[in-house]
């Protein structure tokens, strides 16, 4: 089944509503009748207290029909207890029909309750009738497309044919669903979900796009696998997860606000806070950016629980690298660090060092939030090595350049070299193990280096290079240290001769 099907009924719908096409009263009611007996007029009744004095307040009515009205538990006067005693003072309040009354209980409010009395969708003004008819309409047909996907969804053999028709339709969906809210223009939130008592064109829109909302919501809990994440998430989902989620977004804002923390660090940590904190009509965000937001938030709440007392900047840095935050604040952040150390390096074998064990810890790192901040940029820890494996890079192209140029002042005639009993990786391990005891004592590495290459061969090359030398150094394999153990045991045994 196409898209422009499946949407069909709402496109029609829009159009009679925006053109105020009239649509026939038979059609209308026919719709009507078929709920015909649950038809009732409900009052929102409230008892307000207040100093000592009580008083019983009645709401403008609503139809049963009404997107509003949600369905209650429904008793007879002589089954209802909960508010005996106000039930007749209601005879003032209320114009009765004399048709049959039913109440029901807000399971929410303790202080209100509803009186449901029976009424014909025949004596319905105009207005409301069309704007009921709009509500009741899309009721059913939001039942028919929910089958229809099903349907469609079970006869697709692939997952990538199932993701390709569920991304159309929510493609669909929320492209209907931008047009109607640039047709309503709500100043807020609340204003798109709130009614008039007039059912004007725009409560007629409203009820076409909760409907909608409704309908993209079900793609969304039964399908989410196959979800389209950089499509807008719908008003009402963020709705329903703000109340969920608020609680510890206000707590992760407030500890955070209470510790002392390196500006430019509290600024990377409030960016996904900020994201989820300024959700709006205007400023929407895509499911990717929302799941991940709301992920960040709930991890951090847990970090800030587990961590009470204060924490150092080092340690704030490490939960966001567990958080998977790539944002280019951050990046810059961590590359700074690492470059002021670099800074205070003496030698060019120091900065060496220095990268290889800060490449080693960022690659060996795993992250508590499988998705990033941002999915247009790498993980971050992606980003930090690529950053530090150019920085070797350089440094390692600089000092062959100064060898060059040393090796051109050197005299041109042949050296005869030393054979040794090593192989190259061997040998660099060796050297380092000479250098941490002190056996060596030179403040330039790539001294001892040059050194060993000027002066000796091994039976694989007669030629040994410093590059090969100074990665081998610091990235030794196991069966390279076995070998070397076996020699220095060879040696201790030679000592007890």
């Amino acid at each position: 089944m196409k898209i422009a099907y499946l949407l069909d009924c709402y496109d029609v719908l829009v159009r009679q509503v925006k053109s105020n096409t009239t649509v026939s009263n038979k059609v209308i009611l026919n719709e009507l009748f078929k709920n015909e007996e649950n038809s009732f007029r409900i009052y929102k009744v409230s008892i307000v207290k207040r100093d000592g004095t009580e008083t019983v307040k009645v709401s403008f009515p609503r139809h049963s029909f009404h997107p509003e009205i949600q369905p209650l538990e429904l008793k007879t006067i002589f089954q209802f207890t909960e508010f005996e005693e106000y039930i007749p003072r209601l005879k003032n309040l209320i114009e009765f029909t004399g048709e049959t009354i039913l109440f029901a209980a807000d399971n929410q409010r303790r202080n209100t309750f509803y009186v449901y009395e029976k009424c014909s969708v025949g004596e319905l003004n105009q207005k409301e009738r069309f704007f009921l008819y709009c509500n009741q309409l899309l009721l059913d047909e939001n039942q028919n497309i929910k089958l229809a996907i099903k349907e469609k969804v079970f006869k697709l053999k692939s997952n990538i044919k199932i993701e390709h028709y569920i991304h159309k339709n929510q493609l669909a969906m929320e492209s209907l669903l931008n047009s109607l809210i640039k047709q309503i223009n709500p100043e807020t939130n609340n204003e798109l979900y709130q009614y008039s008592n007039e059912f004007n064109k725009i409560d007629c829109l409203k009820c076409i796009y909760g409907n909608l909302e409704k309908l993209l919501l079900f793609i969304e809990k039964e399908y989410n696998e196959y979800l389209n994440v950089n499509i807008m998430v719908p008003q009402r989902t963020m709705l329903m997860n703000e109340y969920a989620i608020r609680p510890k977004l206000d707590f992760v804002r407030d500890s955070l606000l209470a510790k002392e923390v390196n500006k430019e660090l509290l600024k990377i940590l409030f960016e996904p806070i900020v994201l989820l904190s300024t959700i709006n009509i205007q400023n929407k965000i895509t499911y990717y950016q929302f799941n991940y937001a709301t992920e960040y938030i709930l991890e951090l709440s847990q970090l800030l629980m587990e961590n009470q007392t204060d924490v150092t900047n080092e340690e704030i840095a490490e939960w966001l690298l567990d958080l998977n935050m790539n944002s280019i604040r951050f990046f810059d952040y961590e590359t700074n660090i690492i470059q002021e150390k670099l800074d205070k390096c003496e030698s060019d074998g120091e900065r060496l060092e220095l990268l290889y064990k800060k490449l080693k810890k960022f690659n060996q790192h795993r992250s508590r939030i499988k998705k990033s901040f941002l999915d247009k940029l790498p993980e971050i820890k992606v980003q930090i090595c690529s950053w530090i494996e150019e920085e070797i890079e350089f440094i390692n192209r600089k000092r062959n350049i100064e060898d060059n140029n040393n090796e051109s002042f050197k005299s041109s005639e042949p050296r005869e070299k030393i054979m040794l009993g090593l192989s190259v990786a061997q040998m660099s391990y060796f050297l380092n193990l000479l250098m941490q005891t002190g056996i060596i004592k030179h403040n330039n590495q790539r001294d001892v280096f040059r050194m060993i290459c000027e002066n000796f061969k091994t039976k694989g090359t007669d030629s040994i290079s410093m590059d090969s030398l100074s990665s081998k150094y610091y990235n030794v394999e196991s069966s390279t240290k076995n070998t070397i153990k076996e020699k220095i045991i060879e040696l201790l045994n030679l000592t007890k001769k």
